[in-house]
């Protein structure tokens, strides 16, 4: 009887632990940055993913346009954990303007999630 009640606890408690470890782990997402209408002044867009908890870069990406500029939304097709993140944005423009913006991202999972940078 003490063996089954330790097997029983044994696995809880795996199970558990392997939940928690599923739950965390990296999934696929889209990130959308909307920048608005096409933008044909954007030569290039900087985000860096900041996990806030501990303030570390988890993630860093650029995306550079060409003289027509910038689409209308921009996907960033990477893993990340389900979790709070903290986006620092940079955007430069044609003549080398750079405008800086921080947005907050919450995934819960894998699929799409959409940032407004209008």
């Amino acid at each position: 009887m003490k063996r089954r009640a330790a097997a029983i606890f044994v696995l809880l408690v795996g199970g558990l632990l392997l939940s928690r470890l599923f739950v965390r782990s990296p999934v696929e997402t889209t990130v959308v940055f909307q920048l608005g209408a096409p933008r044909p002044d954007l030569r290039e867009l900087v985000v860096s993913y900041v996990r806030p908890s501990d303030n570390v870069e988890v993630r860093h990406v650029r995306f550079e346009f060409g003289p027509a500029g910038a689409p209308e939304e921009k996907e960033h097709h990477t893993r990340l954990a389900p979790g709070d993140y903290l986006l620092k944005v940079s955007l430069r423009d044609a003549s080398g303007n750079v405008t800086t913006r921080d947005r907050t991202l919450h995934l819960e999972g894998s699929g799409r999630a959409f940032v407004d940078l209008r």
